[in-house]
């Protein structure tokens, strides 16, 4: 798979999963050939913010021709929506696409619909109260899960081991996000968790190598949800059944509805899984690259990542694959003290040259919202992802956890058992 000579790309967001796409386009393109709107002062090409309105004029100054978009948010703005109309190439879902992780209600509607796996669930509507009559009982000893009925940054969700816990956590999220905040009120399933990323455009799809991520703030997977604090890949063995069960059973029904119900999708799409004893179900739908997952996934792609996107965004994904290098890779994300909440204690900066790449090690920059000589600071959330490489998930993760060992950051704080279990 060759990819297009004299093409340009921009990558549009400001963090660590944007800062690994743009890494690895521009090992595809060459140096000079990805910007990154705005980017952060940690990540090579950033541009700085840019309104909406001048973007697609800057992007064609720049000779861009080919967008992806990172976050979440600027999907359900309907940016990709504007820049097609602009002329531009772009992977990212249309606004409506979209709701399938800006509303838990659609895409759990949208589960339905086509049959494919997932939890039990009831929609608590704007006013209305928590009833026993949940999917689950009122008494079940697994209690439940309790979502945000829209975009949380992945802190929208509280696992709750009782039914207690569940009228608990309904009064914490309409206390955060407002009285009339619409819920999802799930039953709890046990099991691993499985993160699948697909390139979709049309109708086609493209299965891009598997990772598990850690959403818990503290080892052990205890402590609040976050946006993810580490992944690793791969999770599956080369010849696990398992995999052909996910095509079968989650994948083909999953992108055949997109276009049974008249989504227009030409994008990355998540689905995030849980591995039960009665077989895996669909947790989330995300329609963009996770973060951290992107960080551990991006190095495992072979060939050409960015013909890969651009064969997406033009509607030409037939016929297409990419095929996982045998390498696996773990990512640690550090973060602020104080992270999720919270933001404690002065800036925390970092020599350039400890975050630059090294051997079997690189550092994907989030956080940094300043460069003052030589350094970078940071003063809230994720700050950066540590992802270290090796022919065995032991040897990535001792790469990586040297690294972060030597940074000798006291003011970030991270997890000491990314890709420990199985």
């Amino acid at each position: 798979m060759s990819t297009p000579s004299r093409l340009n790309a921009a990558v549009l967001g400001r963090g660590a999963r944007e800062h690994a796409l743009a890494l690895r386009l521009e090992a595809d393109l060459g140096p000079g050939a990805v910007v990154v709107v705005p980017g952060n002062p940690g990540v090579r090409g950033s541009l700085g913010d840019v309104s909406t309105g001048a973007l697609p004029a800057e992007l064609r100054r720049r000779d861009v021709s080919l967008v992806v978009i990172g976050p979440e948010a600027l999907l359900a703005e309907g940016l990709a929506d504007a820049l097609r109309a602009e002329g531009f190439a772009v992977v990212g879902p249309t606004r409506e696409a979209a709701a399938l992780e800006t509303s838990k209600a659609f895409a759990k509607s949208f589960l339905s619909r086509h049959a494919i796996p997932t939890a039990r669930a009831h929609t608590l509507e704007a006013g209305e109260s928590l009833r026993s009559e949940t999917p689950w009982g009122d008494d079940a000893e697994d209690g439940g899960v309790v979502k945000y009925d829209g975009l949380a940054e992945g802190k929208g969700v509280i696992v709750c081991e009782s039914a207690e816990a569940v009228r608990t956590a309904v009064g914490e999220l309409r206390a955060r996000y407002g009285p009339d905040a619409r819920l999802l009120i799930e039953e709890r399933l046990l099991g691993p968790e499985l993160s699948l990323m697909l390139l979709v455009s049309d109708g086609e799809a493209v299965l891009l190598p598997e990772s598990r991520d850690h959403k818990r703030l503290l080892d052990h997977d205890e402590g609040p949800n976050t946006g993810g604090m580490g992944a690793f890949s791969p999770v599956l063995a080369a010849d696990d059944p398992l995999r052909a069960r996910l095509l079968t059973e989650i994948v083909t029904p999953t992108v055949r509805g997109l276009v049974a119900d008249g989504l227009r999708y030409r994008g990355f799409l998540y689905i995030g899984l849980i591995l039960t004893s009665d077989g895996p179900k669909v947790l989330e739908f995300n329609v963009r690259f996770g973060d951290p997952e992107a960080q551990v996934v991006l190095p495992r792609i072979g060939g050409s990542f960015a013909e890969l996107c651009l064969r997406c965004a033009e509607g030409r994904l037939a016929g297409a694959s990419a095929a996982a290098l045998d390498h696996h890779a773990v990512g640690v994300v550090l973060a602020r003290a104080g992270y999720p909440t919270t933001s404690e204690g002065p800036p925390v900066c970092l020599a350039d040259a400890a975050l630059a790449p090294s051997g079997r090690v690189h550092v994907c920059v989030a956080g940094a919202l300043r460069h003052e000589p030589a350094s970078l600071c940071f003063t809230r959330g994720r700050a950066l992802t540590v992802v270290g490489l090796g022919p065995s998930r032991a040897a990535a993760r001792e790469a990586a956890y040297a690294r972060v060992g030597s940074l000798g950051a006291p003011g970030l704080v991270h997890r000491s058992d990314i890709g420990s279990g199985s």
